[in-house]
């Protein structure tokens, strides 16, 4: 995650908009060589939204990439920085985590911000202390050669952010796992699931015969999916090789619809 300085698709991500739709750099073909994906094309497929300007161009070159075969993913958007002094937009992911029950009874709490409670002059207090605070760092981090002193820096970074925050912004503390012995896993809608096979099949395509997989997804979920019921008769009526690619991402599409439409429901 983070500034990748360069965008999956610069047809749909940049402005002026580019004639190709290739990631522009090798981070980005890497990325979606190893099957992961761009979380806001995930929920905003045909959305054009930037999280860069500099004069009369555009851009979303900042990004959260996942695997969702092992991230259940909730939502993703881009929101507008009313925190900072950053020319780049603010990304968010809201993820639902299922883990292992504890062994013990013990109370952890975790610190919440409440940053959309916080004042414009707690967020130029926090500015200006974090500021003050890093400054200091900027010989110790020149001064790296190692990745112990990477890591020690590192914690002093993360040590002045917090310590602004918990001067100038409200939060509270929420605990973390005082009743989890007793808590059920989450109710998943059932669309995560229909999403992560078809695009397991859809990954399938360039050098697999998905006939098998395809039938058994189509009678799974016969009465959700806009795919044909049989893999073999669709092909003997279209025997264009891009026909199947095709259908397979309008599926996608449409099940990504379906899920932003379950939650907003």
């Amino acid at each position: 995650m983070g500034d990748l300085n360069g965008t999956p698709n610069p047809k749909v991500d940049r402005l002026p908009t580019k004639k190709y739709n290739s990631p522009e750099n090798q981070l980005l073909k890497i990325l979606k060589y190893h099957n992961f994906y761009d979380t806001f094309r995930l929920f905003h497929p045909s959305s054009i939204k930037f999280t860069y300007t500099h004069n009369n161009s555009a851009s979303r070159i900042d990004q959260i990439w996942t695997n969702i075969h092992i991230t259940l993913l909730d939502y993703t958007d881009i929101l507008q920085n009313l925190f900072t002094t950053s020319d780049h937009s603010i990304i968010s992911l809201e993820t639902t985590i299922i883990i292992n029950k504890p062994t013990n009874t013990e109370i952890h709490t975790r610190t919440s911000f409440k940053w959309n409670s916080a004042q414009s002059n707690q967020i130029e207090q926090y500015q200006h202390h974090t500021e003050q605070n890093l400054i200091r760092l900027l010989t110790p981090i020149k001064e790296i050669t190692n990745t112990n002193d990477l890591d020690a820096i590192w914690n002093q970074i993360k040590k002045a952010i917090n310590k602004a925050a918990l001067k100038f912004i409200p939060y509270k503390k929420i605990k973390t796992n005082s009743n989890l012995l007793d808590q059920q896993k989450p109710n998943l809608s059932p669309l995560y699931n229909q999403l992560k096979n078809i695009i397991s099949i859809k990954n399938l395509t360039t050098n697999t015969d998905i006939s098998s997989a395809y039938n058994s997804y189509t009678s799974k979920y016969s009465n959700n999916t806009l795919l044909p019921r049989s893999y073999q008769n669709f092909l003997k009526a279209n025997p264009n090789s891009n026909t199947i690619p095709i259908l397979l991402k309008s599926e996608i599409k449409n099940l990504k619809i379906l899920i932003q439409k379950e939650k907003k429901d």
